[in-house]
């Protein structure tokens, strides 16, 4: 990990732990996975009774792959495609805790294309102007490298 990203993430997980509980987990390499269970159990307030936690997010930002981490097994589908989950799934994942798998949550003020399909909300395939939103997915990137003053970019 590029040590400028490592370190934003520490002082996001630095700010956020302020107001709750906070575990940084990755599905991809399995980071974070036990830390989260242990997480959840200590945070539980009734005792002796199943955990239900709820998953929320964008859709295709790794929810269910998470739920399959913590878990250890493959125990709900996963897709590089926006909108694989369809509907609310409970999971168990053992020591009293139970997932609720959720389709992602799209905010209602990202209702035009080219914003859903910059953040991967609408399946690409489902995309009308799908060279609409390559090209503003460029031009956002342009923007960021800040090209010489030199060069002229027009999109």
């Amino acid at each position: 990990m590029r040590p400028c990203f490592k370190e934003k993430l520490e002082k996001t997980k630095a700010y956020l732990s302020k107001t709750a509980p906070t575990v940084f987990v990755s599905s991809k390499d399995k980071s974070g996975t036990t830390i989260l269970r242990h997480q959840i159990l200590e945070s539980a307030c009734i005792k002796g009774r199943d955990i239900l936690v709820g998953t929320i997010g964008y859709p295709n930002v790794g929810k269910s792959s998470i739920i399959n981490s913590v878990t250890g097994r493959h125990r709900t589908s996963t897709s590089p495609i926006s909108g694989h989950t369809k509907g609310i799934q409970k999971v168990y994942a053992g020591s009293r805790i139970m997932f609720m798998d959720t389709p992602g949550v799209v905010p209602f003020d990202k209702t035009d294309e080219y914003t859903q399909g910059l953040l991967g909300i609408k399946d690409a395939t489902k995309l009308q102007d799908n060279v609409g939103v390559s090209l503003n997915i460029i031009k956002k990137f342009l923007l960021k490298i800040k090209p010489p003053l030199s060069h002229s970019i027009t999109l």
